[in-house]
């Protein structure tokens, strides 16, 4: 997979890692993590995982672009940072 090329080759320079999902009509819905080491694991869903990264990461720029796809196409929507969970490290 080419994203997780990029997060091996840059893993000492890049900051995030990358959640890459799409549709197709062999496998349907899928949704990977690729963290900065490179490994590809696949997710049931990432949602949680980008709230919980913007509440501790300020190069997010405070919005999360999500994109739903399936078989009939993309749903776009940008979700605002006041519009998120807060958490709270204990």
């Amino acid at each position: 997979m080419c994203f997780r090329e990029i997060c091996y080759s840059n893993r000492d320079q890049l900051t995030a890692g990358i959640i890459c999902a799409g549709w197709d009509k062999r496998e349907g819905g899928q949704v990977f993590s690729i963290p900065l080491g490179g490994m590809c694991v696949r997710q049931p869903f990432a949602i949680g995982a980008v709230a919980l990264a913007m509440s501790r990461d300020g190069s997010s720029g405070g919005i999360i672009r999500l994109a739903a796809i399936d078989e009939s196409g993309i749903e776009r929507r940008v979700i605002l940072g006041n519009e998120l969970p807060t958490f709270y490290e204990g």
